[in-house]
């Protein structure tokens, strides 16, 4: 069980002071009602100081509590009683005001024997008044708090022995505990669909009102009795030990009995609802960090309804933190992150056996198992591997050391060194632009220390924020620096470091003066480790929200070449590192950009996202040695000179018995035609040649030519327009050779005339095309022989 005190919970020493004024106030005004006090016999009767009186009744507080209780001690009151008694119940009472209205109604019931019987119906009916239909938002404020000081003024009245009906008490207390209830089974009802907002218990401030000022003087003479019962008992510590000395029993056990069960059903209902709060915002929770990993920011909304969600948890714990102390039970266990993460583990391996989830939860993508977070091992060394300032260092001159040894010595350097403008740190820092390695930036933090850097942090903070011109190459040993004194403590060097460089970068955003070094060094600063990843996804959004400006477009550029790479290849950044990255190629290529600044920014995306590999077409079965005999003859031995060793070899083949030689050669001499223009008139010549002695192969040849001739003319699709021509001056070679003969080609013209329309480009444009000497000795013997005949 807690042993601390919680919520402004009193101390048991406040509890015991207050149960010594109760305890005597209890015994006078037990002792008036005896025997009942002979009235306001020989004080003053005026009506109109006793209208004052109770218009100030009305307004009673704690400061003035003594100067009413004088004024009433000199007034005759007995034809007041009923307007007292309403006046004090319907004040608007603070927490620390119950005491006086319990102080000033205890004198009103020892001059007036009538004034409880007035008073505690009213104060009963203010305790458990229910909400009025169309009751305004202000209107319900101001009975909830009324009905919270209502409930512990009925307790202290009780208490303080005005009355002796513990069951109104007990009434008024199951009353608000049953609204409660109410309330909370209504709003699990609705929220049934995940949609309706968190519980809410109008009576848990008043409930908790009377457990922590009541309750403990209640039940603490039953302490060991309740605790047994309940079978948990607890050893009595020094504080209960200490109340059990002052303590006097006001009730029953019977009645302590009661009241301890009736705050206990309520702390479990109240655990019970707890359970169920954090379980939204658990749920909540991931809805928010899967909206930061997918978008890179989170709405309005959602940040409202995570705040909504929180407040009604952290308001509802507190009650059960309370009432557990109060009860002395343990609060129920609330489930962790870590019971979260394996439970969604546990349900994505039921529902897809193939996901795969890195250690923080986060669903892995495609190739990503295989990044490496650093380019090289010396990258990785250079911002992971630091040294152990803390062990090798004393701890006073480390950051956040005895401030009492160092204060003496910054004084006196301001004093006596004032004058000659220096310190033993600026001469180290001069040597601070010629740390180009791991070992020089290591050896000089340790100089550094011993030097009194807690006394002046502020000279390395200048230094390292404006690094040489130029000198881009120390940035990550400046980072590397930063990193180590920020793990020794040296809060007061990084903090400064990283607000300077974020101003910087978010006035060259704004326009102002360019500081291309600071959006490097914000980069290098975050793969140390010294700023946090948010802040530079943050300015990541924000640069590619104004891409429209140069300035914007650079910082974009400038702070993904330092640390774009990092960002993507780290696992808790990766996804949304990678959603901005394809944000900015879509807002490029929306805005009108200046074109470097599209090149730019295109690299520099290139540079972070890693080069994805094209899908490589299926390696083409090895040929058949026959086959690539083939090819070998038309694509090297072909030429005018070879060719009719060409069609002498092509006669060998088995071109019956082989079949599949046929559509292999064919598409082997289509791709000559294509690759040469010259090759037109020696392929029409090896099928002439060829018509002699496999005249079946050729005819199929003639008509696969034909049919794929018309159907790319019916389509006229203007990317196949020098196939088109390409077909057709071969098919006109086939005439020449006399593979077609007149008839076949007039019919192929008519077949043509339907699909003549107007084309574009240059349709016929083509090049000079000599004839090889065979065709023209074919056409002159053509001509003899007519001529002849």
């Amino acid at each position: 069980p807690p042993s601390c005190h919680v919520m402004g919970a009193s101390p048991p020493r406040a509890h015991a002071r207050q149960a010594g004024t109760s305890l005597a106030m209890r015994a006078a005004n037990l002792a008036a009602s005896a025997s009942p006090p002979e009235g306001a016999r020989g004080l003053e009767s005026n009506t109109k100081k006793a209208s004052t009186l109770v218009r100030k009744l009305r307004e009673l507080s704690e400061e003035k509590r003594q100067a009413l209780i004088d004024e009433m001690s000199k007034l005759n009151l007995r034809l007041f009683v009923s307007e007292v008694a309403a006046a004090i119940a319907e004040a608007k009472l603070r927490g620390s005001d119950v005491a006086a209205a319990t102080a000033i109604a205890s004198a009103m019931h020892q001059v007036y024997a009538d004034f409880s019987r007035e008073l505690m119906p009213l104060v009963h009916k203010a305790a458990v008044s229910p909400a009025a239909p169309g009751e305004s938002e202000s209107d319900r404020a101001a009975r909830l708090a009324r009905k919270r000081s209502s409930l512990r003024l009925l307790g202290e009245l009780y208490m303080a022995g005005l009355s002796t009906d513990f069951a109104q008490v007990v009434g008024a207390l199951k009353e608000c505990a049953r609204q409660d209830a109410e309330s909370a089974k209504a709003a699990a009802d609705g929220s049934s669909g995940g949609a309706a907002l968190s519980a809410e218990l109008p009576n848990l401030a008043a409930v908790l009102g009377f457990a922590k000022n009541c309750a403990p003087l209640l039940l603490a003479p039953f302490r060991s009795i309740l605790v047994a019962a309940d079978g948990a008992p607890v050893a009595a510590d020094a504080a209960d030990a200490e109340q059990h000395e002052w303590a006097e029993p006001i009730i029953f056990e019977k009645e302590a009995r009661l009241l301890h069960a009736l705050l206990g059903n309520y702390f479990k209902m109240l655990s019970k609802l707890a359970l169920a709060e954090h379980a939204r915002v658990r749920r909540q929770e991931r809805s928010n960090r899967r909206a930061l990993q997918s978008s890179g920011e989170l709405s309005e909304e959602m940040a409202s309804k995570y705040d909504t969600v929180r407040r009604a948890f952290d308001r509802i714990w507190a009650g059960v933190v309370a009432l557990a102390e109060l009860l002395r039970v343990a609060p129920p266990v609330l489930p962790t992150e870590a019971d979260d993460d394996e439970e969604a583990a546990r349900r994505a391996a039921a529902a897809s056996a193939d996901a795969e989830y890195a250690d923080d939860g986060v669903r892995r993508v495609e190739g990503f198992e295989g990044m490496e977070v650093w380019e090289d091992e010396e990258d990785a060394i250079l911002h992971t591997h630091l040294p152990e300032l803390r062990a090798a260092i004393p701890a006073t001159m480390l950051g956040g050391g005895a401030e009492e040894e160092g204060a003496p010595a910054s004084e006196a350097d301001d004093d006596g060194g004032a004058l000659a403008g220096a310190h033993p740190i600026d001469t180290l820092l001069l040597t601070l632009p010629k740390c180009a390695s791991r070992d020089k930036v290591d050896a000089l933090c340790f100089d550094l220390c011993y030097a009194g850097l807690n006394g002046a942090p502020e000279r390395l903070v200048r230094a390292l924020a404006n690094p040489p011109a130029g000198r881009s190459e120390l940035l990550p040993y400046y980072a590397r620096l930063a990193a180590t004194l920020h793990a020794a403590g040296f809060a007061d060097v990084s903090g400064p470091l990283c607000a300077q460089l974020l101003a910087a970068f978010d006035s060259h955003m704004a326009g102002g003066p360019r500081a291309l070094m600071a959006l490097a060094y914000v980069g290098e600063l975050c793969k140390a480790g010294v700023l946090p990843a948010e802040a530079a996804l943050a300015r990541l959004r924000l640069a590619v929200d104004g891409l429209h400006s140069r300035a914007c477009a650079e910082a974009l550029c400038a702070l993904l070449d330092s640390c774009g790479r990092y960002l993507y290849r780290a696992a808790t950044t990766h996804l949304r590192t990678a959603a901005l990255l394809q944000l900015a190629l879509r807002v490029k290529n929306s805005r009108a950009l200046r074109d470097d600044s599209d090149a730019i920014i295109e690299a520099a995306v290139a540079q972070c996202m890693p080069p994805t590999t094209l899908a490589r077409a299926p390696p083409e079965p090895p040929l058949s040695p026959l086959k690539a005999y083939i090819r070998q003859l038309l694509s090297t031995e072909l030429n005018a000179a070879g060719v009719d060793g060409v069609l002498s070899k092509l006669r060998k083949l088995r071109w019956v018995a082989e079949p599949e030689l046929g559509p292999f050669t064919l598409g082997e001499l289509l791709r000559a035609c294509e690759s040469r223009l010259d090759a037109l008139p020696l392929v029409a010549s090896l099928v002439s040649g060829l018509g002699r002695g496999a005249e079946e192969v050729v005819v199929m040849w003639v008509d696969v030519l034909l049919e794929h001739f018309v159907a790319a003319a019916a389509r006229a699709d203007h990317r196949e327009r020098q196939l088109l021509l390409c077909r057709a001056r071969l098919l006109g070679e086939f005439f020449n050779y006399r593979v077609l003969s007149s008839t076949h080609i007039y019919e192929l013209l008519h077949a043509l005339v339907p699909f003549a329309r107007p084309l574009p480009g240059d349709w016929f444009h083509c090049g000079a095309h000599v004839p090889p000497a065979a065709a023209d000795a074919a056409r002159a013997a053509a001509k003899a022989a007519k001529a002849g005949a």
